[in-house]
C-alpha cells in the first residue's frame, strides 16, 4: 500500500503529465497547503536541518561577540 506521500508524489506527477520539474513545482505548492505532506518531505531532513540552523546561530554570535 502506498503511503501518503508516494501518492502525493503519484498525484503531482500526474498533474504534471509525468514531467518532473513541473511535478516538483505543484509538490511543493500541494505541502505549502499541507502539513502532513510537507511533514512526510522533510521528515527525512530534520535532524540536518536543525543542526544546520543552530551552527548557523553560533557562528552569527560567534562573530558578533568577536566584534564586541
Amino acid at each position: 500500500m502506498p503511503s501518503y506521500l508516494d501518492l502525493q508524489v503519484i498525484e503531482a506527477l500526474t498533474k504534471a503529465k509525468g514531467n518532473q520539474t513541473k511535478a516538483r513545482t505543484i509538490l511543493i505548492q500541494m505541502a505549502e497547503q499541507d502539513q502532513r505532506l510537507l511533514m512526510a518531505l522533510s521528515k527525512p531532513y530534520l535532524t540536518a536541518m536543525a543542526a544546520q540552523a543552530l551552527n548557523h546561530h553560533a557562528a552569527v554570535d560567534k562573530k558578533q561577540k568577536s566584534k564586541a
